[in-house]
């Protein structure tokens, strides 16, 4: 029941920084699942896949995490495949993500927009972005 809870809380905050896309929000997570923090990062459960894609985010000047930027990937045409927010260590996570090219998007209020071309493959990849605030 508590991991029931806890799982309903992680999708919240992960849709609480991106609510301004609400309507390009898919209507189905399915496929999609959000990890926090490195201790809860698959890959100590062999039943647990490990992320297809994962990093984290910095700010440039201070290089502190960010939580709450909304991290969305996207086709190269910009269409929307799924979407997660990051955690308060700055970590997000896309899972089951089928290989091809596809764009991260990255979005916080204060900070200037980043977008990053990236191939998944069939192995996992790790993309750390740092965002510049605005000024």
């Amino acid at each position: 029941m508590l991991k029931l809870v806890f799982s309903a809380a992680i999708l919240f905050v992960a849709f609480v920084g991106c609510s301004k896309y609400e309507s390009e929000r898919p209507q189905s997570l399915e496929g999609t699942q959000v990890q926090f923090g490195e201790s809860e990062c698959p890959g100590g459960d062999d039943e647990d896949p490990l992320p297809s894609l994962r990093g984290t985010v910095t700010d440039t000047l201070s290089q502190d995490s960010l939580a709450g930027v909304c991290v969305k990937l996207t086709t190269e045409g910009n269409s929307l495949v799924a979407e997660t927010g990051t955690d308060t260590n700055g970590h997000y996570y896309f899972n089951q993500v089928a290989n091809g090219n596809y764009k991260l998007v990255f979005s916080k209020t204060g900070y200037i927009t980043k977008s990053i071309p990236v191939t998944v493959s069939s192995s996992p990849l790790t993309v750390d972005v740092e965002l510049r605030p605005t000024p």
